[in-house]
């Protein structure tokens, strides 16, 4: 079972635009149906998203893939609880690049298929947008405090271990994982204490703090 385009975080527009965003306290309608792709975060174009991609800067939500959901809970009980993975993606990606993953001449829609995943380890795949480029990183001495890509994905470390047991995950088991810059990213994560104590377990796939910097970070 799959739930697409669920809201972590408040909008990143109007007066949140260039701030920290929030965790989001409710749905802006009811019932909400999660049922479609949101739009990619604003970024500059790339041919690998295709003629008909969707940009938007209110685009802080995520993707959740469950293995069996229906069958494991019964009367809103579950009888089983998943390990969690949580996957950052890398510079100039975006969580929708999983539909669409151009190989050669050849769409791949499989590549980075959360179906997939979720289905062959038994294991809720939570993927999730976070903001890009100038939006994720802006910052001018007081004004503009930066670092808003760290805070984006501290939000949905936060949204995934407040919910996830809705969702028969187990919120005592939650990796998070990625590539790239994700990977860098994650390395930051592990040292900071907004973060570390939401997770369990990580996977560092390239990058680390240690290696170098991407993002400028703030002191603030």
């Amino acid at each position: 079972m799959f739930f697409f385009g669920v809201p972590y975080a408040e909008p990143p527009v109007n007066k949140l635009r260039f701030k920290r965003s929030k965790l989001i306290k409710k749905f802006s309608f009811q019932p909400f149906y999660a049922d479609q792709f949101r739009p990619h975060c604003e970024q500059a174009r790339s041919k690998k998203y295709g003629d008909n991609a969707e940009f938007s800067e209110d685009c802080l939500y995520m993707n959740l893939y469950i293995p069996n959901l229906e069958s494991n809970k019964v009367n809103g009980i579950c009888k089983k609880k998943y390990n969690v993975m949580l996957y950052v993606y890398g510079g100039k990606s975006s969580i929708y690049q999983e539909a669409k993953m151009k190989d050669k001449d050849a769409y791949a829609p499989l590549s980075y298929s959360g179906e997939l995943f979720a289905a062959l380890h038994d294991t809720i795949f939570v993927a999730f947008n976070y903001r890009q480029e100038l939006f994720s990183s802006l910052y001018l001495e007081d004004e503009f405090k930066g670092n808003l890509a760290l805070w984006d994905q501290n939000l949905a470390l936060q949204w995934t271990k407040k919910h996830i047991n809705q969702f028969c995950g187990d919120d005592q088991s939650i990796t998070i994982f990625g590539n790239s810059l994700g990977s860098l990213a994650i390395g930051y994560h592990l040292i900071s204490i907004h973060s570390n104590h939401l997770i369990s377990n990580v996977i560092m796939q390239s990058f680390s703090p240690l290696f170098r910097s991407v993002f400028p970070i703030s002191k603030k």
